[in-house]
Parts: structure tokens; sequence; C-alpha cells
């Protein structure tokens, strides 16, 4: 109820401010760590330079802990990719953090299935170890609303809170909202064609990553990194409220693919 009073606006911001600074220097240390890795410390530290200078880093994805954690958890798990169990739990933390970078898990998979079952195995426990962990977590946590379970709830309050019927579903900060805005009567006509959208993506986290692996295996950390930056950056043009503003999400992913040799060694041996 106090929701309203409160706003984005009308509350504490220090610990908020505290956490995004320690997110972003967390995200900083990882380009660092991945220019290091595959080229030099003078690319790592222009990585960082470059995401640190950009206007949009500065002005926008410092107010939100939430945008910046999942981007941060995601640079060190390719930072860690050398540890699959650590780069899965990375990844899958940074799911749990905010839901896009779920959809890279397939991109991971397939990363791993090149460099051995171990590697394999290794990444793929410690994703359904978190997700198991986060869901029963919910299941726990989580009071039933009339009819619905604790799982349902959690589903109105993710999925149908971004993509249904209410404010979200429907907000003017998107591509789709103001569509619907400027064209009422071409609403249903909206609404399938955001639904292809949709489901085009998701075939894509699926069909991309698998074709690059069956076209050259095993996928190189530079695949990696685009593979990771084009999906984050697809997402965006589905995603209602905000779609194309979450700058935060792909950015950094964009600026190390950019920046990175398509051909610079992985470190990573084979493992079987």
């Amino acid at each position: 109820d106090n929701v309203a009073e409160v706003g984005y606006q009308n509350c504490d911001f220090l610990p908020a401010k505290i956490l995004a600074l320690a997110f972003d220097g967390i995200l900083l240390l990882g380009l660092v760590t991945i220019g290091r890795q595959l080229v030099s410390w003078d690319v790592g530290l222009a990585l960082a330079l470059i995401y640190a200078a950009n206007g949009l880093t500065i002005q926008r994805d410092l107010l939100f802990v939430s945008h910046l954690a999942p981007t941060a958890c995601v640079i060190l798990a390719i930072a860690a990719r050398q540890r699959p169990a650590l780069s899965g739990l990375l990844l899958a933390i940074g799911a749990g953090i905010l839901f896009w970078p779920a959809f890279l898990i397939p991109t991971w998979l397939a990363y791993y299935a090149g460099r051995g079952r171990a590697a394999l195995v290794r990444s793929s426990i410690a994703i359904a170890v978190v997700g198991v962990a986060i869901i029963a977590t919910v299941h726990l946590y989580t009071e039933p609303v009339g009819e619905r379970a604790p799982l349902q709830v959690f589903a109105a309050n993710t999925w149908e809170h971004q993509e249904g019927d209410g404010p979200y579903g429907h907000s003017e900060f998107g591509l789709w909202g103001q569509w619907s805005q400027q064209n009422p009567g071409q609403a249903a006509g909206i609404a399938i064609a955001k639904r292809l959208v949709r489901w085009s993506y998701f075939a894509l986290c699926l069909i991309l990553p698998i074709a690059l692996y069956l076209y050259h295996r095993p996928l190189s950390v530079s695949a990696l990194l685009g593979v990771s930056a084009s999906l984050a950056l697809g997402l965006q043009f589905w995603k209602t409220h905000g779609g194309g503003l979450y700058t935060g999400w792909y950015f950094p992913l964009v600026v190390a693919t950019l920046f990175v040799p398509i051909k610079a060694p992985d470190t990573m041996n084979k493992q079987e």
C-alpha cells in the first residue's frame, strides 16, 4: 500500500548507491580480467574505460542494482570460464537476480560441450543446483494467495507482471507499448507480432549456440562473448517495459565482443 508514497525518489538511496558502486567495480574488474586473459593488461583496462565512460552507464545503470548485479555476474562467469562449476554458478546467480541471464544458459552449455564431458557436467550441475535452490526458496517463503500456490504467485509477480495486461505489459517506456498506444486500432495485430518476436527470440536462444557448436567446435571464447552480447541485445526487442533502454544488460558484452580479437587464444584446456 505504501509503494505509491515511497516511489523511486522518496527512499534512502545510500545503501543502493553503495551496492551499485560495488557491483560496478566488480563488473569493471571482470572486464579487465577478460581483456588481460585474452590479449593484455592494456586491452583489459581499455575495456573497463570504454564501459565506465559511456554516458548511459553513468546516467542510468548506476541507479539500478538489479540491473548491474546480473551483468556483473555474467561478466565474472566469462572471466571464470576456466572453472566450469564457478562459471555456471555465477551465471545462474545472475539469472536469479534478474531473469535475462537464463537465456544465455544454452550458450554456456554449448561452450562447455566442446571442452569435454567433465566441464559440461560441472557447469550443468552448478546451474541446476542454483536453480533448484531458487525454486525451493520461492516455494518455502512465498505465501499462497487465494487459490494460487506459491510458485503460481511467483509467476504472477514476474512473468505476468512484465508481459501481462497490467501497466508493465502495456508500458509506454518501450517499443510495444508506444506502438499500441499510437495505433489503438491495430492492438490485436501488434500483440500477435510481439508474440512472434518473443517466440522467435526463445528459439534463437537454442538454435544459435547449437548451430555454432555444430559448425565450429569447440565454441571459441570470442563466440561465447558474441552470442551472449547478441542475445542480451536481442532481448530488448520483445521486452515491453523499458525495451531498448536497458543498455546495462548488453553494453559490457558488446564492448568485450568488439575489442577482443576473433581468434583470441582461449587458455582453457579440453577436459575429458
